[in-house]
């Protein structure tokens, strides 16, 4: 990627293709930040700040998929209660599992702590 005229106080449109820019710069290039800031004819802390406010709306969007989905909620509780719902629904759970991608992350999440529990065998 080549030096451009971007401006880090863009909001909208322009601060996410510069948030992109950073990102994929750092993570598919492998670059530095300092490295990034001379790629982007930018100031270090600038780059820096820019960063840490791309990871910050990564992580962001990542939570606001995982959790704002109204149809999943049924499917949601009974991915923590997996072990106590009745056979029928135990169906329906994994068919919806295999739908949504979301549902799917919880339940990841569900059986990591259940086998940190079991691992640690807490009193």
């Amino acid at each position: 990627m080549g030096k451009r005229d971007i401006n880090p106080a863009n909001t909208g449109a322009g601060s996410l293709q510069y948030h992109r820019d950073i990102l994929v710069l750092k993570f598919v290039g492998g670059f530095t930040l300092k490295e990034i800031g001379e790629i982007l004819d930018l100031p270090f802390n600038g780059v820096k700040s820019a960063y840490f406010r791309a990871v910050q709306r990564v992580r962001l969007n990542y939570l606001m998929d995982l959790f704002d989905a109204p149809e999943c909620d049924e499917f949601r509780s009974m991915c923590w209660l997996e072990d106590e719902i009745p056979e029928e629904n135990n169906y329906k759970l994994w068919m919806h599992l295999c739908k949504c991608k979301n549902c799917r992350r919880e339940y990841n999440v569900k059986k990591r702590i259940k086998r940190n529990i079991n691992k640690y065998k807490f009193l």
